[in-house]
């Protein structure tokens, strides 16, 4: 089996069009047909119908492309291990994290791996926690920055720093709050909030169920600089995780606090449960908490002033 034609195959089924798909796989349109044409016929089952300049997967094809995805990953992790198995410190690591993380902490935190692991390639994938594990399952990850839970057990877990929620707004705006902030004083505030699948959203909306509160949400982004310029203008109070980076010098930032208790997150760098781990990971792993141990101090601040014409982050 043709395993060129199958990855054709899964690649056209998430794209829904051959020229998509073409694009992605980075071939032309009637090379990538001929392929599915020679896989229908291998399989004996047509797997696509034509919907209006578009392919969609007949229920054959809908039911083998689970399969085929657990093929090429098995087939991904026996490369991987070959080449682990020549090199031991060499191959190709796709890690997930949400941006604000992959902002703040990973520029620093890979110059520093690749100082130490120069043969290995980490490539980085923005997606928010929830996200992160399907394309985990998928296969598409090898590692993802995620929720921490007692009862997992799909995959290998790295616990890291947990995150703090924060509270950032504009004091000049009209908003006032002692030094920290519960959640039930937000109950009646505009509210710059984190969309739905992160890890510190859901955290905050189970804090608001508990009080029985339903905020009043202005504005949902998936980034966290979003919030903290909408902020800024007094447009509402942003709720953002301590990995964001912060301009204090224009809001005022407190942490937020459920019945007396900071409210966090518990988050870990989680492994495939299935794929074996490179000499690596443990490695990554310790030196990414390790950098966001140092780093954390209620939420990363940008200082206004330049050097070299660069903006100074912590």
């Amino acid at each position: 089996m043709d395993l060129k034609r199958l990855r054709t195959f899964v690649v056209v089924a998430e794209q829904g069009t051959v020229s998509g798909a073409a694009k992605t796989l980075r071939i032309t349109q009637p090379a990538l047909s001929r392929q599915l044409q020679d896989l229908q016929a291998e399989f004996g089952v047509r797997l696509f119908d034509h919907v209006r300049r578009r392919l969609r997967l007949t229920a054959e094809g809908a039911e083998l492309v689970p399969t085929c995805r657990n093929l090429l990953s098995q087939a991904d992790h026996v490369l991987e291990h070959a080449r682990s198995l020549a090199h031991g410190d060499s191959g190709e690591l796709n890690v997930g994290a949400p941006p604000h993380l992959i902002a703040s902490v990973f520029p620093g935190f890979l110059r520093q791996f690749a100082a130490k692991y120069p043969r290995v390639r980490v490539k980085t994938v923005e997606a928010g926690s929830v996200d992160q594990l399907e394309l985990m399952r998928r296969g598409e990850l090898h590692a993802a920055v995620g929720f921490l839970e007692a009862k997992q057990t799909e995959f290998v877990a790295y616990p890291l720093p947990p995150v703090r929620l924060l509270v950032a707004y504009n004091p000049t705006g009209g908003f006032s709050f002692t030094q920290r902030v519960e959640v039930s004083d937000l109950a009646v505030v505009p509210l710059l909030l984190l969309v739905q699948g992160f890890g510190t959203r859901k955290s905050f909306d189970a804090a608001c169920r508990l009080e029985r509160m339903v905020p009043s949400v202005f504005i949902e982004s998936a980034v966290p600089e979003t919030l903290l310029a909408l902020a800024r203008e007094s447009h509402g109070v942003a709720i953002v995780p301590s990995t964001a980076q912060i301009d204090r010098q224009s809001l005022r930032v407190s942490p937020l606090i459920f019945r007396g208790s900071q409210l966090t997150v518990d988050i870990a760098l989680l492994w495939s449960g299935t794929r074996r781990l490179p000499s690596y990971a443990e490695a990554f792993s310790a030196m990414l908490a390790a950098d966001m141990r140092a780093g954390d101090g209620g939420g990363r601040s940008i200082r206004r002033q330049k050097k070299n014409g660069r903006r100074l982050n912590h």
